[in-house]
């Protein structure tokens, strides 16, 4: 496989972040691992960036999130409705019934995939607007609006106002 030895370090160095940001994503520990998998095989397959100046985690964080769409596509096929996965990501927060107060997880699997993706590459990752939307390959303002409305869907699940200081 061709990483050179620099590369390879460089990506096991990367490894807690882009689980952290995979499990946020699929809100199931074993689902974020299975995503970074297919994204580190993938890097290992197809050593050449696609593009010049892209740096290994930009690559990576890309190659999860696309991972993640295509498998939410995969998911919302018909034959699949009854899959309990579908309930656990797809089905907003706010049409399950739920016995307990919502968390951050349950707020989470409440956002849009895209909404989703792109409040964690900012909130979490820590990644500008501007690489953000590169990942998501959608424009800044689009990016924008997206974190926006993540945020303001999450204080409204976790029953924030703005009387309570919070502030999307």
């Amino acid at each position: 496989m061709g990483l050179d030895p620099a590369m390879r370090r460089e990506m096991l160095g990367l490894l807690p972040n882009l689980r952290a940001f995979a499990t946020g994503l699929t809100g199931r520990p074993d689902e974020g691992d299975d995503l970074v998998a297919k994204a580190v095989l993938t890097a290992l397959e197809y050593p050449a960036r696609p593009e010049r100046g892209i740096s290994m985690r930009m690559w990576l964080l890309s190659a999860i999130s696309d991972l993640y769409h295509a498998d939410v596509r995969r998911r919302r096929s018909p034959d699949t409705s009854d899959d309990p996965v579908w309930t656990e990501v797809v089905i907003p927060f706010s049409k399950r019934a739920s016995s307990h107060p919502p968390d951050m997880r349950d707020a989470l699997a409440g956002l849009t995939p895209e909404q989703r993706v792109s409040l964690l590459l900012v909130a979490g990752e820590g990644l500008g607007h501007e690489d953000a939307a590169r990942i998501c390959r959608t424009s800044v303002d689009m990016l924008r609006s997206r974190v926006e409305s993540a945020r303001s869907s999450i204080a409204t699940m976790l029953g924030f106002t703005a009387r309570d200081g919070f502030s999307p």
